[in-house]
């Protein structure tokens, strides 16, 4: 009920299947919202699968729940930080990395590539 007010952080990502969706995160929990079509054909907004983030990640929830910092596209994960670390979760495999922690000012900024299919490139011109 709170994500269908628009009450809860949240960021736009991939839907399971393709398409967009919206990430919603409420203490522990990130839900993953996608678009599916009622019994009258039209397309609503409806909740998908749910990410236990303490389990997945083996939290202590007594402590200060995760924020989501960030989201990689190509790859479809997203970056959490918590009080002890930060974390990468990709959406569909739920495989996840936990990153270095540097200082308190550090970020996280995603850099993905996109290069044209079948030709070659220096590694200097991705960069330009």
């Amino acid at each position: 009920e709170l994500a269908a007010r628009g009450l809860l952080p949240s960021l736009v990502v991939r839907a399971e299947g393709g398409g967009k969706g919206f990430l919603f995160l409420y203490r522990f929990t990130a839900e993953l919202w996608s678009t599916k079509r009622n019994r009258d054909g039209v397309e609503i907004w409806a909740p998908g699968r749910s990410i236990e983030l303490d389990k997945l990640l083996g939290l202590n929830s007594e402590k200060e729940p995760p924020q989501m910092i960030g989201y990689a596209e190509e790859n479809n994960a997203v970056l959490f930080r918590t009080v002890d670390a930060d974390y990468m979760v990709h959406l569909e495999s739920l495989q996840f990395n936990k990153l270095p922690k540097t200082t308190v000012g550090s970020y996280y900024h995603p850099f993905e590539t996109v290069h044209t299919p079948g030709q070659r490139h220096e590694a200097w011109s991705v960069l330009l």
